[in-house]
């Protein structure tokens, strides 16, 4: 899908890839397309003048599905791929965490589950992440720069970034509800989703 900027359909065009997975086993965790669709209904209200990039979502879903790298949809469509120069992978909102509770006992802890974001090696996009987390007041979220040694890999569909060479931010929460319970919607908290969000159009913009 393609939300069009203010260059689209010319030769200037720009064009920022929003990327998450539409499959997975907890829709109360895998919500990354719920959160697109809410990034592109906020910049869809907005003037096309007004946006000066194209926002093309990409949805994969064999995210799951073994040998599912043997399908490359990126190399696929390089006519698509030339015109994207940047890509923010959006997953796992809102998430409550799990842990020992008020009783003692394995529950909800009343807290944020901790959320990463990835970054690549920018200083700009560096501090353009470090300036999001602290205007927006997400609690418990880490900025992390997986090619810098000892923070991690890249996980999840936003790698696109590292594989495509791209500037590029990515979403992904811990799992403590996933792993350790059966949990249901209870473990989604759409205010915290919703700041979540606020911050992510920071850095959308700031790409």
């Amino acid at each position: 899908a393609v939300l069009p900027g203010r260059n689209y359909g010319t030769d200037t065009v720009e064009q920022v890839l929003l990327v998450t997975h539409s499959d997975g086993p907890n829709l109360s965790q895998e919500n990354g397309t719920l959160g697109i669709a809410a990034l592109i209904r906020h910049y869809a209200s907005m003037p096309q003048s007004d946006r000066p990039r194209t926002l093309r979502v990409l949805l994969d879903p064999q995210h799951y599905t073994p040998g599912r790298h043997t399908i490359n949809w990126y190399d696929a469509h390089p006519g698509i791929m030339n015109k994207v120069v940047a890509s923010v992978g959006v997953e796992q909102l809102g998430q409550r965490e799990y842990g020992i509770d008020a009783t003692g006992g394995y529950g909800l802890t009343g807290r944020a589950e901790p959320w990463q974001i990835f970054v690549r090696d920018d200083p700009r996009l560096i501090q353009i992440g470090i300036d999001a987390i602290e205007t927006s007041g997400v609690p418990r979220t880490e900025l992390r720069v997986p090619e810098h040694k000892g923070q991690g890999g890249w996980t999840g569909l936003g790698e696109v970034a590292i594989k495509r060479d791209l500037p590029g931010f990515a979403t992904l929460s811990g799992m403590s509800g996933y792993w350790g319970t059966n949990a249901g919607i209870e473990s989604f908290d759409a205010e915290l989703a919703t700041r979540q969000l606020d911050l992510l159009v920071m850095l959308i913009d700031g790409l």
